[in-house]
């Protein structure tokens, strides 16, 4: 596990205690908010667009919270 993905999962097991994330493991969880991290990375060094660098960052959110449309 990268650094990255324990960090995050470390911060997702108190979401999870506090009922802010969605149903999944916090492993998988983890393993998403760290891919999202690294393609806005990429994204944002070749270029992106900021609003498509926003629309990823709300996607990811909405997936690990499951926040209502």
């Amino acid at each position: 596990m990268t650094s990255f993905t324990a960090t995050f999962a470390a911060r997702f097991e108190r979401a999870e205690r506090d009922g802010e994330l969605a149903p999944h493991s916090l492993d998988a969880l983890a393993q998403i908010a760290t891919a999202a991290l690294n393609a806005l990375a990429v994204r944002a060094r070749t270029g992106a667009p900021v609003a498509a660098l926003d629309a990823l960052i709300d996607a990811t959110v909405d997936v690990i919270c499951a926040r209502p449309d």
